[in-house]
């Protein structure tokens, strides 16, 4: 954890390091430090986009299970529907990319789907 704290290691841009930030984040805010846990949860935001655009990327599952914590992070910390769609996709389009039907993610990122509030016209 040092590393990442670390000048060096805060300026790394890795699943590894997504990973981290996403248990930071998590982390302070089981703790109550709301705050910081936004501050971990802007970093792994920046930290995704910038992997996203890497093809090789979009197969590796660890992505896939940081992305599934954002999710329920985003929906504490009341983020827009908008961006916890783009979320679900990414983790879903890895999932699918790499055939994981049958993982963690990949089912839990379904019932987040079928329970997220839609109009009949999306079912």
């Amino acid at each position: 954890m040092k590393y990442f704290l670390s000048h060096e290691g805060s300026n790394e841009i890795s699943s590894l390091s997504l990973g981290y930030n996403v248990c930071m984040c998590r982390g302070a805010m089981i703790s109550g430090h709301k705050e910081i846990s936004i501050e971990f949860f802007n970093r792994a935001e920046q930290h995704l986009a910038y992997l996203v655009e890497s093809p090789n990327s979009m197969k590796d599952y660890s992505i896939a299970l940081a992305v599934g914590v954002l999710i329920w992070q985003a929906s504490y910390l009341q983020v827009k529907t908008e961006k916890i769609h783009y979320y679900l996709n990414v983790a879903l389009d890895i999932c699918k990319a790499i055939k994981a039907f049958n993982s963690d993610v990949f089912i839990r990122c379904n019932y987040i789907l079928a329970t997220l509030p839609h109009g009949i016209d999306q079912v």
